[in-house]
């Protein structure tokens, strides 16, 4: 659901230099569970979390207004240097995550060959797990030359585990480096 509005957002907008991949992205041939909620995606989630109580009322409160039925899907994960490899070898502009919590995972192990091939990250964090926390994240791709920036919206952190961490490299010090 999630990629079909995407791929219909950049054909209306006219947008061709874009790859979109629909992928759970985490260990390659690794099985991902998720709970998904068809109609109502914003809740969808990983199958090992188990959601605080007052998220549990959120969603019972939110669905109840809508047919949207929990359902358990099963899906192959494909590595996000792979996905690198195969569909945009050389440069990546953009990258835009929302791993429901493989996020971590990810980025503990792309190369720092992939690294260097990202010009910017747009990421949905998830903190579903006790060793997961977005500090992580920052400090990991501040170590890989990004600057970044955290938002943390007071309903989605609080309710939801999950915030918003924009990465970007400094195009002038890149070029300093090369010089």
């Amino acid at each position: 659901e999630a990629i079909e509005i995407l791929n219909n957002n950049l054909k209306n907008n006219n947008i061709k230099n874009v790859n979109t991949v629909k992928a759970a992205i985490g260990t390659d041939g690794k099985f991902i569970d998720f709970v998904t909620y068809p109609g109502f995606n914003v809740i969808n989630h990983h199958s090992a979390w188990q959601p605080a109580l007052y998220t549990k009322l959120l969603v019972r409160l939110f669905t109840a207004q809508r047919d949207c039925r929990k359902s358990n899907e099963r899906v192959c994960a494909v590595s996000l240097g792979r996905i690198i490899s195969d569909y945009c070898p050389d440069r990546v502009n953009v990258l835009k995550i929302d791993a429901e919590g493989s996020e971590y995972e990810v980025f503990r192990n792309l190369s720092n060959e992939d690294f260097g091939k990202i010009d910017k990250i747009i990421m949905e964090f998830h903190e579903y797990y006790p060793g997961n926390r977005h500090k992580e994240l920052v400090s990991i791709l501040a170590s890989k030359g990004f600057n970044v920036r955290v938002e943390k919206p007071m309903f989605d952190y609080y309710f939801g585990k999950c915030g918003f961490i924009w990465a970007w490299k400094d195009k002038k010090k890149e070029e300093k480096c090369i010089q």
